[in-house]
C-alpha cells in the first residue's frame, strides 16, 4: 500500500511537469492528505530551529501531522473560517511589519504568496475555532480551591519585576555632549529646555527594568526617584533620563491573579486533551511518512 501511495504521488508529479506546473515535494500523508517539504521547511523556521537537525525536522513534521489531524475532525464538524475572521487574522499578521513592504519582502524571503498565507490563516482560524468546540467548552470551571493550590505551587511565576517611570529627553545627533550636559543641568535645576534643541519625553507608564535597553535600564537603576542622569551617547545622539519613581519587585496576591490563573488551568487542560486527542487518532490514522530520513 506505502508503495502504491508513493508511486501515485510520483504519477501526479510527472504529470504536473507535463503540464509546465510547478511542483512540490511531497514528505508525508495524513489520511491522504499531502504534507509537502515547503510546509515542513517553513515549519521547522517557525520553531526557530535549523534545518540541519533531524530532531528539530522530525518534531516539526510531528506539528504538521497533528494540525492536519485536527483540520480534518473540523471539516467533520462542518467548522469553517469566515472571510471576515481570516481579514481580521491577516491584517494581524501585517501590522506586525514596518510597512507593506517589509511584509512582501518576508513572503518572498519565505517563497509564499499572499495567497498561500491566507490559505494558511484560514487553516488556523478553523483549528482554533474546533479547539474551543470540541476540547475547551468542555472542560468544568476552574474553582477557586484549584486556583488557589495553583498559586501555591507557581509562586514565582507571579512576580511582579522593579518598574520604574522616567522622563527621557534626546539631543539629536550634531548637538553635542556640551548642549547634553546643558539640559541635564537644567533638569536638576527644574528649568525648562524648551528653548534647546532637545526633544522632552514625558510618560505616565511603569516600564519593568528588563524589558528597556541594557544601558538605560543600568542607569536608571542607579538613578533615585527625582534624580537625573549624565548624558549617554546612543547611536542617535544623546539621552538624559529623569527617574520619576520607582515600584519595587514583590509578589502579586493571589486575588489579584486568580482570574488569570483560571485561564492557565483552562488553557492547559485544553492543551493536555488535544494532545491526547492527537495521539489517540495518529494510532488509527493512515499516516505515511515518504521521506526515509524523517522516520
Amino acid at each position: 500500500m506505502r508503495t502504491a501511495l508513493t508511486l501515485a504521488l510520483m504519477l501526479f508529479a510527472a504529470t504536473s511537469l507535463l503540464r509546465g506546473e510547478i511542483i512540490e515535494e511531497v514528505v508525508a500523508a495524513v489520511n491522504g492528505e499531502a504534507i509537502t517539504l515547503t510546509e515542513l521547511k517553513e515549519e521547522v523556521e517557525s520553531m526557530g530551529a535549523s534545518w540541519g537537525l533531524p530532531q528539530a525536522r522530525r518534531k516539526a513534521l510531528e506539528n504538521l501531522i497533528g494540525r492536519r489531524l485536527l483540520l480534518q475532525e473540523a471539516r467533520r464538524y462542518g467548522i469553517f473560517a469566515l472571510e471576515s475572521e481570516v481579514k481580521a487574522e491577516m491584517d494581524k499578521i501585517v501590522s506586525g511589519f514596518v510597512s507593506e513592504k517589509a511584509f512582501e519582502e518576508e513572503l518572498e524571503r519565505r517563497g509564499m504568496t499572499r495567497e498561500d498565507l491566507k490559505e494558511e490563516v484560514r487553516r488556523r482560524v478553523m483549528i482554533y475555532k474546533l479547539i474551543r468546540r470540541k476540547f475547551e467548552n468542555s472542560i468544568p470551571p476552574i474553582s477557586d480551591v484549584e486556583a488557589a493550590e495553583y498559586y501555591q505551587r507557581n509562586k514565582d511565576r507571579f512576580i511582579e519585576p522593579e518598574r520604574v517611570r522616567i522622563e527621557q529627553v534626546i539631543i539629536p545627533k550634531g548637538g553635542g555632549r556640551e548642549l547634553a550636559l546643558k539640559v541635564a543641568d537644567r533638569l536638576r535645576r527644574g528649568e525648562e529646555i524648551g528653548d534647546l534643541k532637545a526633544i522632552l519625553t514625558r510618560s505616565s507608564v511603569y516600564t519593568p527594568l528588563d524589558k528597556l535597553p541594557p544601558d538605560i535600564a543600568k542607569e536608571a537603576k542607579r538613578l533615585k526617584v527625582g534624580q537625573v542622569s549624565d548624558p549617554l551617547e546612543t547611536p542617535a545622539g544623546y539621552l538624559v533620563l529623569k527617574l520619576v519613581d520607582r515600584k519595587p519587585s514583590r509578589r502579586k496576591s493571589f486575588d489579584e491573579v486568580k482570574l488569570e490563573i483560571k485561564l492557565l488551568i483552562r488553557k492547559e487542560k485544553t492543551q493536555r486533551a488535544v494532545t491526547e486527542w492527537i495521539n489517540r487518532q495518529k494510532i488509527s490514522a493512515d499516516i505515511r511518512i515518504l521521506d526515509p530520513s524523517l522516520r
